[in-house]
Protein backbone atom coordinates (compact mmCIF):
# COMPACT_ATOMS: atom_id res chain seq x y z
CA UNK A 1 0.00 0.00 0.00
CA UNK A 2 3.00 2.28 0.35
CA UNK A 3 4.36 1.46 -3.11
CA UNK A 4 5.18 4.42 -5.38
CA UNK A 5 6.15 4.12 -9.04
CA UNK A 6 7.97 7.01 -10.70
CA UNK A 7 9.05 7.50 -14.30
CA UNK A 8 11.88 9.88 -15.17
CA UNK A 9 12.28 11.05 -18.74
CA UNK A 10 15.27 13.07 -19.93
CA UNK A 11 13.85 15.82 -22.20
CA UNK A 12 17.11 17.75 -22.52
CA UNK A 13 17.47 17.15 -26.25
CA UNK A 14 13.85 18.05 -26.94
CA UNK A 15 14.15 21.28 -24.95
CA UNK A 16 17.40 22.18 -26.67
CA UNK A 17 15.75 21.65 -30.05
CA UNK A 18 12.80 23.85 -29.04
CA UNK A 19 15.17 26.56 -27.84
CA UNK A 20 17.11 26.31 -31.10
CA UNK A 21 13.92 26.69 -33.17
CA UNK A 22 12.78 29.66 -31.06
CA UNK A 23 16.20 31.27 -31.50
CA UNK A 24 16.04 30.84 -35.27
CA UNK A 25 12.49 32.18 -35.37
CA UNK A 26 13.00 35.26 -33.19
CA UNK A 27 16.57 36.39 -33.97
CA UNK A 28 18.25 37.65 -37.11
CA UNK A 29 20.90 35.16 -38.22
CA UNK A 30 23.55 37.81 -38.94
CA UNK A 31 23.20 40.48 -36.26
CA UNK A 32 21.62 38.29 -33.52
CA UNK A 33 19.04 41.04 -32.92
CA UNK A 34 15.32 40.40 -32.81
CA UNK A 35 13.51 40.12 -36.13
CA UNK A 36 10.49 42.39 -36.59
CA UNK A 37 7.72 39.97 -35.39
CA UNK A 38 9.66 39.19 -32.20
CA UNK A 39 10.28 42.91 -31.66
CA UNK A 40 6.57 43.66 -32.04
CA UNK A 41 5.74 40.90 -29.54
CA UNK A 42 8.26 42.07 -26.92
CA UNK A 43 7.73 45.80 -27.41
CA UNK A 44 3.97 45.27 -27.36
CA UNK A 45 4.18 44.22 -23.70
CA UNK A 46 5.02 47.82 -22.79
CA UNK A 47 1.74 48.94 -24.37
CA UNK A 48 -0.45 46.68 -22.22
CA UNK A 49 -0.26 49.14 -19.30
CA UNK A 50 1.55 52.17 -20.74
CA UNK A 51 -0.01 54.99 -18.70
CA UNK A 52 2.98 55.95 -16.61
CA UNK A 53 5.65 55.24 -19.22
CA UNK A 54 7.62 57.59 -21.42
CA UNK A 55 8.41 55.76 -24.65
CA UNK A 56 9.99 56.52 -27.99
CA UNK A 57 10.26 54.35 -31.10
CA UNK A 58 13.42 54.79 -33.18
CA UNK A 59 13.95 53.82 -36.80
CA UNK A 60 17.52 53.71 -38.13
CA UNK A 61 18.70 53.43 -41.72
CA UNK A 62 22.40 52.87 -42.39
CA UNK A 63 23.64 55.55 -44.80
CA UNK A 64 26.76 53.95 -46.30
CA UNK A 65 25.95 50.26 -46.64
CA UNK A 66 25.55 50.22 -50.43
CA UNK A 67 28.81 52.12 -50.85
CA UNK A 68 30.65 49.67 -48.57
CA UNK A 69 29.14 46.62 -50.29
CA UNK A 70 30.01 47.96 -53.75
CA UNK A 71 33.51 49.15 -52.78
CA UNK A 72 34.78 46.50 -50.37
CA UNK A 73 32.40 43.55 -50.82
CA UNK A 74 29.45 42.12 -48.94
CA UNK A 75 31.56 40.49 -46.23
CA UNK A 76 32.73 43.93 -45.22
CA UNK A 77 29.15 45.16 -45.47
CA UNK A 78 28.08 42.37 -43.10
CA UNK A 79 30.85 43.38 -40.69
CA UNK A 80 29.56 46.95 -40.81
CA UNK A 81 26.00 45.75 -40.09
CA UNK A 82 27.14 43.60 -37.18
CA UNK A 83 29.12 46.45 -35.61
CA UNK A 84 26.09 48.73 -35.90
CA UNK A 85 23.91 46.05 -34.29
CA UNK A 86 26.46 45.64 -31.51
CA UNK A 87 26.29 49.36 -30.73
CA UNK A 88 22.50 49.72 -30.66
CA UNK A 89 22.17 46.49 -28.68
CA UNK A 90 23.61 48.41 -25.71
CA UNK A 91 20.15 49.98 -25.42
CA UNK A 92 19.01 46.68 -23.92
CA UNK A 93 21.18 47.41 -20.87
CA UNK A 94 18.79 50.31 -20.15
CA UNK A 95 15.61 48.33 -20.73
CA UNK A 96 15.30 49.07 -24.44
CA UNK A 97 14.45 46.63 -27.25
CA UNK A 98 16.17 46.58 -30.65
CA UNK A 99 15.63 44.64 -33.86
CA UNK A 100 16.76 44.35 -37.44
CA UNK A 101 13.76 45.31 -39.53
CA UNK A 102 15.20 44.58 -42.97
CA UNK A 103 18.54 44.76 -44.80
CA UNK A 104 19.85 48.10 -43.54
CA UNK A 105 16.91 49.20 -41.35
CA UNK A 106 16.73 48.76 -37.60
CA UNK A 107 14.05 49.37 -34.95
CA UNK A 108 14.33 50.36 -31.32
CA UNK A 109 12.03 51.04 -28.37
CA UNK A 110 13.36 53.22 -25.55
CA UNK A 111 11.49 53.36 -22.24
CA UNK A 112 12.19 55.79 -19.39
CA UNK A 113 10.74 57.55 -16.38
CA UNK A 114 10.89 61.00 -17.95
CA UNK A 115 11.11 62.68 -21.32
CA UNK A 116 14.58 64.03 -20.54
CA UNK A 117 15.81 60.55 -19.52
CA UNK A 118 14.69 59.07 -22.84
CA UNK A 119 16.28 61.96 -24.76
CA UNK A 120 19.57 61.37 -22.91
CA UNK A 121 19.45 57.67 -23.81
CA UNK A 122 18.78 58.48 -27.48
CA UNK A 123 21.54 61.11 -27.62
CA UNK A 124 23.94 58.69 -25.97
CA UNK A 125 23.29 55.94 -28.52
CA UNK A 126 23.56 58.46 -31.38
CA UNK A 127 26.99 59.53 -30.07
CA UNK A 128 28.10 55.91 -29.74
CA UNK A 129 27.12 55.25 -33.35
CA UNK A 130 28.98 58.32 -34.63
CA UNK A 131 32.10 57.53 -32.58
CA UNK A 132 32.40 53.87 -33.65
CA UNK A 133 34.64 52.79 -36.52
CA UNK A 134 34.80 49.55 -38.51
CA UNK A 135 37.65 47.99 -40.47
CA UNK A 136 36.08 47.43 -43.92
CA UNK A 137 39.11 46.89 -46.12
CA UNK A 138 42.84 46.48 -45.88
CA UNK A 139 43.90 49.43 -43.71
CA UNK A 140 40.54 51.11 -44.47
CA UNK A 141 38.41 52.26 -41.54
CA UNK A 142 34.91 53.65 -41.89
CA UNK A 143 32.85 55.35 -39.19
CA UNK A 144 29.32 54.14 -38.58
CA UNK A 145 26.76 56.45 -40.12
CA UNK A 146 22.99 56.09 -39.85
CA UNK A 147 19.96 58.33 -40.13
CA UNK A 148 17.36 58.14 -37.39
CA UNK A 149 13.65 58.90 -37.12
CA UNK A 150 11.92 59.19 -33.73
CA UNK A 151 8.25 58.97 -32.69
CA UNK A 152 6.93 59.57 -29.15
CA UNK A 153 4.20 57.87 -27.19
CA UNK A 154 1.48 59.10 -26.89
CA UNK A 155 1.99 62.39 -28.79
CA UNK A 156 2.61 60.68 -32.14
CA UNK A 157 0.50 57.56 -31.68
CA UNK A 158 -1.24 55.36 -29.15
CA UNK A 159 -0.15 52.04 -30.66
CA UNK A 160 3.21 50.50 -31.48
CA UNK A 161 2.26 50.09 -35.15
CA UNK A 162 1.38 53.77 -35.46
CA UNK A 163 4.62 54.82 -33.79
CA UNK A 164 6.65 52.60 -36.11
CA UNK A 165 4.92 54.17 -39.11
CA UNK A 166 5.52 57.70 -37.84
CA UNK A 167 9.17 56.99 -37.02
CA UNK A 168 9.46 55.64 -40.56
CA UNK A 169 8.07 58.91 -41.95
CA UNK A 170 10.50 60.93 -39.83
CA UNK A 171 13.36 58.74 -41.06
CA UNK A 172 12.34 59.32 -44.65
CA UNK A 173 12.41 63.09 -44.07
CA UNK A 174 15.96 62.74 -42.78
CA UNK A 175 17.16 60.50 -45.63
CA UNK A 176 15.60 62.74 -48.24
CA UNK A 177 17.07 65.94 -46.85
CA UNK A 178 19.70 65.48 -44.14
CA UNK A 179 21.31 62.04 -44.17
CA UNK A 180 23.16 61.23 -40.95
CA UNK A 181 20.88 63.34 -38.76
CA UNK A 182 17.96 62.47 -36.50
CA UNK A 183 14.46 63.95 -36.54
CA UNK A 184 11.53 63.54 -34.20
CA UNK A 185 8.22 62.65 -35.81
CA UNK A 186 6.43 65.21 -33.59
CA UNK A 187 8.06 68.05 -35.53
CA UNK A 188 5.92 67.13 -38.55
CA UNK A 189 2.20 67.43 -39.04
CA UNK A 190 0.32 64.36 -40.29
CA UNK A 191 -1.68 66.53 -42.70
CA UNK A 192 1.59 67.78 -44.22
CA UNK A 193 2.70 64.19 -44.72
CA UNK A 194 -0.52 63.26 -46.44
CA UNK A 195 -0.21 66.23 -48.78
CA UNK A 196 3.48 65.46 -49.33
CA UNK A 197 2.76 61.93 -50.56
CA UNK A 198 -0.72 62.41 -52.02
CA UNK A 199 0.17 63.21 -55.63
CA UNK A 200 2.59 60.34 -56.08
CA UNK A 201 0.38 57.88 -54.19
CA UNK A 202 -2.55 58.68 -56.49
CA UNK A 203 -0.35 58.33 -59.56
CA UNK A 204 0.95 54.95 -58.39
CA UNK A 205 -2.46 53.46 -57.56
CA UNK A 206 -3.61 54.43 -61.06
CA UNK A 207 -0.94 52.03 -62.31
CA UNK A 208 1.14 54.65 -64.11
CA UNK A 209 4.37 53.95 -62.20
CA UNK A 210 4.16 50.20 -61.62
CA UNK A 211 5.72 47.28 -63.42
CA UNK A 212 6.88 43.83 -62.28
CA UNK A 213 9.98 41.71 -62.30
CA UNK A 214 9.25 38.03 -62.86
CA UNK A 215 11.26 35.94 -60.41
CA UNK A 216 11.34 32.28 -61.48
CA UNK A 217 10.43 29.65 -58.91
CA UNK A 218 12.38 26.50 -59.72
CA UNK A 219 11.41 22.95 -58.83
CA UNK A 220 13.99 21.15 -56.72
CA UNK A 221 12.85 17.86 -58.26
CA UNK A 222 13.76 18.43 -61.89
CA UNK A 223 15.05 22.05 -62.13
CA UNK A 224 12.09 23.09 -64.28
CA UNK A 225 10.47 26.50 -63.79
CA UNK A 226 7.38 25.86 -61.70
CA UNK A 227 6.10 29.44 -61.63
CA UNK A 228 6.97 33.12 -61.33
CA UNK A 229 6.66 35.54 -58.47
CA UNK A 230 5.55 38.98 -59.63
CA UNK A 231 7.79 41.43 -57.77
CA UNK A 232 6.43 44.98 -57.88
CA UNK A 233 8.75 47.71 -59.11
CA UNK A 234 7.76 51.35 -58.54
CA UNK A 235 9.09 54.26 -60.61
CA UNK A 236 8.62 57.24 -58.30
CA UNK A 237 10.73 59.95 -56.70
CA UNK A 238 9.70 59.51 -53.07
CA UNK A 239 7.59 56.33 -52.83
CA UNK A 240 10.18 53.90 -54.08
CA UNK A 241 9.26 50.52 -52.57
CA UNK A 242 6.14 48.39 -52.02
CA UNK A 243 6.72 48.56 -48.26
CA UNK A 244 6.71 52.36 -48.35
CA UNK A 245 3.57 52.27 -50.52
CA UNK A 246 1.79 50.03 -48.00
CA UNK A 247 2.86 52.24 -45.08
CA UNK A 248 1.37 55.28 -46.78
CA UNK A 249 -1.71 53.32 -47.81
CA UNK A 250 -2.34 52.54 -44.14
CA UNK A 251 -2.06 56.21 -43.25
CA UNK A 252 -4.62 57.11 -45.93
CA UNK A 253 -6.84 54.05 -45.15
CA UNK A 254 -6.55 53.21 -48.86
CA UNK A 255 -4.89 49.82 -48.85
CA UNK A 256 -7.73 48.53 -51.05
CA UNK A 257 -6.45 50.73 -53.89
CA UNK A 258 -3.00 49.15 -53.63
CA UNK A 259 -4.52 45.67 -53.71
CA UNK A 260 -6.64 46.54 -56.71
CA UNK A 261 -3.87 48.07 -58.81
CA UNK A 262 -1.47 45.23 -57.92
CA UNK A 263 -3.74 42.54 -59.34
CA UNK A 264 -4.97 44.57 -62.31
CA UNK A 265 -1.46 45.53 -63.43
CA UNK A 266 -0.08 42.05 -62.78
CA UNK A 267 -2.77 40.44 -64.95
CA UNK A 268 -2.24 43.02 -67.68
CA UNK A 269 1.39 41.94 -67.85
CA UNK A 270 0.42 38.28 -67.59
CA UNK A 271 -1.90 38.67 -70.58
CA UNK A 272 0.75 40.54 -72.57
CA UNK A 273 3.28 37.75 -71.92
CA UNK A 274 0.88 34.82 -71.85
CA UNK A 275 2.84 32.81 -74.39
CA UNK A 276 5.91 32.99 -72.17
CA UNK A 277 4.13 32.03 -68.93
CA UNK A 278 2.19 29.17 -70.59
CA UNK A 279 0.82 26.92 -67.85
CA UNK A 280 3.11 28.18 -65.08
CA UNK A 281 1.81 29.43 -61.74
CA UNK A 282 2.00 33.14 -61.02
CA UNK A 283 2.53 34.26 -57.42
CA UNK A 284 1.13 37.73 -56.60
CA UNK A 285 1.50 39.45 -53.22
CA UNK A 286 -1.80 40.24 -51.53
CA UNK A 287 -2.45 42.33 -48.40
CA UNK A 288 -4.02 39.76 -46.08
CA UNK A 289 -6.61 42.07 -44.54
CA UNK A 290 -7.94 43.40 -47.88
CA UNK A 291 -10.50 41.66 -50.12
CA UNK A 292 -10.63 42.33 -53.84
CA UNK A 293 -14.03 43.36 -55.12
CA UNK A 294 -16.14 40.78 -56.96
CA UNK A 295 -16.13 43.14 -59.95
CA UNK A 296 -12.32 43.09 -60.12
CA UNK A 297 -12.12 39.30 -59.74
CA UNK A 298 -14.70 38.70 -62.46
CA UNK A 299 -12.75 41.04 -64.74
CA UNK A 300 -9.50 39.17 -64.07
CA UNK A 301 -11.04 35.73 -64.56
CA UNK A 302 -13.11 36.55 -67.66
CA UNK A 303 -10.48 35.70 -70.33
CA UNK A 304 -9.52 32.43 -68.61
CA UNK A 305 -12.74 31.11 -67.05
CA UNK A 306 -11.08 30.91 -63.64
CA UNK A 307 -7.83 31.86 -61.91
CA UNK A 308 -6.24 28.44 -61.47
CA UNK A 309 -2.87 29.84 -62.57
CA UNK A 310 -2.89 32.24 -59.58
CA UNK A 311 -1.21 31.75 -56.21
CA UNK A 312 -2.19 34.50 -53.76
CA UNK A 313 0.84 35.21 -51.58
CA UNK A 314 -0.40 36.64 -48.26
CA UNK A 315 1.58 39.54 -46.78
CA UNK A 316 0.90 41.63 -43.65
CA UNK A 317 -0.60 38.58 -41.92
CA UNK A 318 0.15 40.04 -38.48
CA UNK A 319 -2.55 42.69 -38.96
CA UNK A 320 -5.17 40.45 -40.57
CA UNK A 321 -8.53 39.63 -39.02
CA UNK A 322 -9.48 35.94 -39.03
CA UNK A 323 -12.94 36.61 -40.47
CA UNK A 324 -11.49 38.58 -43.39
CA UNK A 325 -8.92 35.85 -44.04
CA UNK A 326 -11.59 33.15 -44.15
CA UNK A 327 -13.76 35.23 -46.47
CA UNK A 328 -10.80 35.91 -48.72
CA UNK A 329 -9.80 32.25 -48.69
CA UNK A 330 -13.31 31.19 -49.74
CA UNK A 331 -13.52 33.75 -52.55
CA UNK A 332 -10.19 32.78 -54.11
CA UNK A 333 -10.97 29.07 -53.75
CA UNK A 334 -14.15 29.76 -55.72
CA UNK A 335 -11.95 30.95 -58.58
CA UNK A 336 -9.64 27.90 -58.16
CA UNK A 337 -6.75 30.10 -57.02
CA UNK A 338 -4.37 28.86 -54.30
CA UNK A 339 -3.02 30.46 -51.11
CA UNK A 340 0.62 30.93 -50.08
CA UNK A 341 2.14 32.46 -46.95
CA UNK A 342 4.89 35.00 -47.62
CA UNK A 343 8.15 35.12 -45.62
CA UNK A 344 7.20 32.42 -43.11
CA UNK A 345 9.48 32.75 -40.07
CA UNK A 346 8.73 29.48 -38.31
CA UNK A 347 5.47 30.19 -36.49
CA UNK A 348 4.31 26.57 -36.43
CA UNK A 349 1.53 27.38 -33.97
CA UNK A 350 -0.05 29.68 -36.55
CA UNK A 351 0.06 26.97 -39.21
CA UNK A 352 -1.59 24.51 -36.82
CA UNK A 353 -4.41 26.86 -35.78
CA UNK A 354 -5.22 28.76 -38.98
CA UNK A 355 -8.10 27.59 -41.15
CA UNK A 356 -6.49 29.11 -44.22
CA UNK A 357 -6.20 26.58 -47.02
CA UNK A 358 -2.44 27.09 -47.35
CA UNK A 359 -0.91 25.37 -50.37
CA UNK A 360 2.58 26.91 -50.35
CA UNK A 361 4.89 28.39 -47.72
CA UNK A 362 7.60 30.84 -48.69
CA UNK A 363 10.33 30.25 -46.12
CA UNK A 364 12.00 33.41 -44.84
CA UNK A 365 15.66 33.75 -45.77
CA UNK A 366 16.64 33.96 -42.09
CA UNK A 367 15.51 30.36 -41.53
CA UNK A 368 17.28 29.18 -44.66
CA UNK A 369 20.50 30.85 -43.55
Amino acid sequence: NNFILGIVTDVTKQMQEIQKLEQERDYDYLTKLYVRPAFVKEAGKHFENPESKIMAVIMWDIDKLKYINDTYGHKCGDRYLCKFAEVIKTLEEQGGIVARRSGDEFLGLVVGNSHSEVIDIINNIRNKINETSVLVGENVVERLRASMGIAWYPEDGATLEMLINYADFALYEVKFNLAGMNVERSKFDETDYKLHYNKEFNQIVKGDCITFAYQPIVSAKDASVFGYEFLMRIFSDIITSPRKLITIGKLYSRLHLIEDVTFNRAFEEYENNRAHFQNKKIFINSIANIILTEKTLKHLAKPYGNLEMLVVEMIELVDAEEEVLMNKNEIFNGYKAQIAIDNFEGDLEYLETTELDVKYIKIDISLID
